[in-house]
């Protein structure tokens, strides 16, 4: 686990996942843009979820990272740091980039360089991310489950 956390710092500094933060950045004040982004990351999620590509943990930390970023955009949710939603929003869109640093098509490596920024995310923002769970355990309104893809995306 401490490699994935390695890998994924590395790439937080990477041009390219600094492009997709400032692109996040900017998004956030687009609720409509932050709710595209997601049912896509859902669309693509979907495809990973029965395979062996993505154990069972790393599904719920992207679901978890979904709600979060969901439940900030509607205003539900702002217990948070805006850094950590950012972040988490770069991670989704880099999740959707087609050619990445290593490409999703590539058999058992393809997802590596994603699973890696979200064991990053999920190390350093922990504390976060564990404090809006508790916040979805009290009942309050975040989506409990990820919904399946619109037609529409």
């Amino acid at each position: 686990m401490d490699e994935l956390i390695k890998r994924g710092l590395k790439l937080s500094k990477t041009v390219l996942f600094r492009l997709l933060t400032y692109r996040a950045e900017g998004f956030l004040k687009t609720p409509t843009l932050v709710l595209k982004v997601l049912n896509r990351t859902v669309a693509k999620l979907s495809v990973y979820q029965s395979g062996e590509e993505l154990k069972q943990d790393m599904v719920e930390k992207f679901q978890t990272v979904y709600r979060l970023v969901k439940a900030y955009a509607n205003g539900d949710y702002r217990e948070v740091g805006q850094r950590t939603v950012v972040l988490s929003l770069a991670i989704l869109l880099y999740f959707l980039l087609p050619v990445d640093i290593i490409p999703d098509i590539i058999p058992g490596l393809g997802l590596l360089d994603d699973v890696s920024l979200l064991v990053w995310l999920g190390s350093t923002f922990n504390e976060e991310l564990n404090a809006f769970q508790e916040w979805e355990g009290r009942g309050n309104p975040a989506v409990v489950e990820v919904p399946p893809p619109s037609e529409s995306d």
